[in-house]
């Protein structure tokens, strides 16, 4: 987090395994979570989004809306990372 005014930076960044529930994402209800940080739907819809991430030295809480639709990417909206016999390769040019 940038705060130019202030003349600050914080960095924070956090990894973990779905043991223990120690972190998960599932998507109805829309739900990512870090230990006790977090990414929730506040409706059935996925937006609008609170997000809520707490260090030692500073925090984020913010409530997120969305001003336009999804954009889908890659073909028929799945952007495949790798190789699948289900789906053809597609071609960039």
């Amino acid at each position: 987090m940038t705060d130019p005014r202030g003349g600050r930076f914080h960095f924070a960044t956090r990894a973990s395994r779905d043991a223990l529930g120690l972190a998960g994402a599932q998507a109805e209800p829309f739900l990512v979570h870090v230990e006790e940080w977090e990414a929730r739907s506040e409706r059935a819809a996925t937006f609008p989004v609170h997000l809520r991430a707490n260090e030692e030295s500073f925090g984020l809480d913010l409530h997120l809306e969305s001003a336009k639709p999804p954009v889908l990417q890659g073909e028929r909206g799945l952007s495949r990372k790798g190789r699948s016999p289900a789906m053809p390769p597609t071609t960039t040019r």
